[in-house]
Protein backbone atom coordinates (compact mmCIF):
# COMPACT_ATOMS: atom_id res chain seq x y z
CA UNK A 1 0.00 0.00 0.00
CA UNK A 2 1.45 3.53 -1.12
CA UNK A 3 0.07 6.09 1.52
CA UNK A 4 0.15 8.95 -0.48
CA UNK A 5 -1.54 7.02 -3.54
CA UNK A 6 -4.49 6.29 -0.76
CA UNK A 7 -4.51 9.72 0.45
CA UNK A 8 -4.85 11.16 -2.78
CA UNK A 9 -7.63 8.52 -3.94
CA UNK A 10 -9.82 9.16 -0.58
CA UNK A 11 -9.23 13.26 -1.50
CA UNK A 12 -10.76 12.63 -4.56
CA UNK A 13 -13.73 10.41 -3.36
CA UNK A 14 -14.57 12.98 -1.05
CA UNK A 15 -14.33 15.44 -3.24
CA UNK A 16 -16.44 14.23 -6.26
CA UNK A 17 -19.55 15.44 -6.19
CA UNK A 18 -21.31 12.69 -7.49
CA UNK A 19 -20.37 10.44 -4.33
CA UNK A 20 -21.99 13.23 -1.76
CA UNK A 21 -25.42 12.93 -0.70
CA UNK A 22 -27.90 14.81 -2.02
CA UNK A 23 -31.70 16.36 -1.81
CA UNK A 24 -33.89 15.44 -4.97
CA UNK A 25 -35.70 18.42 -6.05
CA UNK A 26 -38.67 17.16 -7.51
CA UNK A 27 -39.44 14.83 -4.13
CA UNK A 28 -37.52 17.13 -2.02
CA UNK A 29 -36.41 13.70 -0.09
CA UNK A 30 -32.57 13.26 0.88
CA UNK A 31 -30.89 10.82 -1.30
CA UNK A 32 -27.87 8.46 0.19
CA UNK A 33 -24.81 9.13 -1.76
CA UNK A 34 -22.69 6.35 -2.75
CA UNK A 35 -19.47 7.94 0.11
CA UNK A 36 -21.19 6.31 3.04
CA UNK A 37 -20.47 6.26 6.97
CA UNK A 38 -18.67 2.36 6.25
CA UNK A 39 -15.99 4.25 4.11
CA UNK A 40 -14.92 6.72 6.57
CA UNK A 41 -14.81 3.76 9.24
CA UNK A 42 -12.42 1.57 6.60
CA UNK A 43 -10.38 5.06 5.93
CA UNK A 44 -9.86 5.26 9.54
CA UNK A 45 -8.12 1.96 9.70
CA UNK A 46 -6.23 1.96 6.97
CA UNK A 47 -4.36 5.32 8.19
CA UNK A 48 -4.44 3.48 11.49
CA UNK A 49 -6.40 6.51 12.71
CA UNK A 50 -8.67 5.66 16.21
CA UNK A 51 -11.88 3.43 14.95
CA UNK A 52 -13.92 6.04 16.44
CA UNK A 53 -12.53 9.23 14.82
CA UNK A 54 -15.44 11.58 13.00
CA UNK A 55 -17.95 9.13 14.84
CA UNK A 56 -20.62 11.66 17.14
CA UNK A 57 -19.74 9.05 20.92
CA UNK A 58 -23.30 9.03 22.07
CA UNK A 59 -24.63 8.35 17.87
CA UNK A 60 -25.64 4.45 16.48
CA UNK A 61 -23.24 5.80 13.13
CA UNK A 62 -20.27 4.34 14.27
CA UNK A 63 -22.58 1.24 15.23
CA UNK A 64 -24.12 0.85 11.61
CA UNK A 65 -20.70 1.86 10.00
CA UNK A 66 -18.87 -1.58 11.66
CA UNK A 67 -22.14 -3.64 11.01
CA UNK A 68 -21.67 -2.65 7.38
CA UNK A 69 -18.06 -2.83 7.13
CA UNK A 70 -18.58 -6.43 8.67
CA UNK A 71 -21.30 -7.19 5.82
CA UNK A 72 -19.48 -5.44 2.98
CA UNK A 73 -16.26 -7.44 3.57
CA UNK A 74 -18.12 -10.62 3.35
CA UNK A 75 -20.74 -10.36 0.45
CA UNK A 76 -19.31 -6.84 -1.36
CA UNK A 77 -15.90 -6.10 -1.10
CA UNK A 78 -16.04 -3.96 -4.59
CA UNK A 79 -18.43 -1.28 -2.92
CA UNK A 80 -16.06 -1.12 0.35
CA UNK A 81 -12.95 -0.28 -1.67
CA UNK A 82 -14.18 2.00 -4.68
CA UNK A 83 -13.35 5.20 -3.12
CA UNK A 84 -9.44 4.16 -2.56
CA UNK A 85 -9.60 3.72 -6.31
CA UNK A 86 -7.82 0.08 -6.29
CA UNK A 87 -4.22 1.57 -4.12
CA UNK A 88 -5.71 -0.90 -1.03
CA UNK A 89 -6.83 -4.49 -0.69
CA UNK A 90 -9.68 -5.35 1.46
CA UNK A 91 -6.76 -7.51 3.42
CA UNK A 92 -5.67 -4.54 4.56
CA UNK A 93 -8.87 -3.47 6.51
CA UNK A 94 -9.20 -6.78 8.23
Amino acid sequence: MNKIEVQKAWARSVNNKEYKPYKDEMYGNKVQGKLQAVHYLAYNIIRKLPKERGFEPVGEGFNIALRDLKKYIKYDPGKLLFPFEDTITIDEIL
